[in-house]
């Protein structure tokens, strides 16, 4: 249901930019690769990628 909302609102759009985090505990290659399929799938025209940082004081 996310999804098809998603599409509906990209369809308006030119430039769609989905950011992944990756990194994250228990969080597998497949599980990424999904995610990258599932972004560009609705829409999206590029996806950027960040590492999952905790910053301790």
């Amino acid at each position: 249901m996310v999804l098809k909302r998603l599409k509906c609102c990209f369809c308006r759009l030119k430039t769609i930019d989905v950011d992944l985090i990756f990194g994250i505990e228990g969080q597998c290659e497949e599980t990424l690769k999904k995610d990258f399929k599932t972004a560009f799938e609705a829409g999206a025209t590029q996806v950027s990628t960040y590492p999952f940082m905790i910053f301790l004081c």
